[in-house]
């Protein structure tokens, strides 16, 4: 694991990675003023996929990760950042 990644994330790396990605997903939602069937619709992804994917009880494929930055109008690397800050695109 590179020290960087050791030092953003700690010690159980996926719960925190999975941490990050609901939360930074629910905030650039939020922001974009989306609910989350809208946000899901969006994304081309199902609702309760997005629902739990927020709720940190779900992992998410490249693909899905990819279709819902894109829906949120930032790129995929972002939402795993503990410091996003997202930006209203509409």
């Amino acid at each position: 694991m590179s020290r960087l990644v050791e030092e953003s994330f700690g010690g159980d790396m996926e719960a925190e990675i999975c941490a990050v990605l609901g939360a930074d997903i629910r905030a650039a939602r939020a922001r974009k003023g989306l609910n989350q069937d809208r946000m899901a619709e969006l994304a081309h992804v199902h609702g309760n996929y997005l629902d739990r994917i927020e709720r940190e009880e779900r992992n998410i494929s490249m693909e899905s990760l990819c279709r819902l930055a894109r829906a949120l109008g930032c790129q995929p690397f972002e939402l795993l950042q503990p410091d996003f800050t997202p930006t209203v695109q509409r």
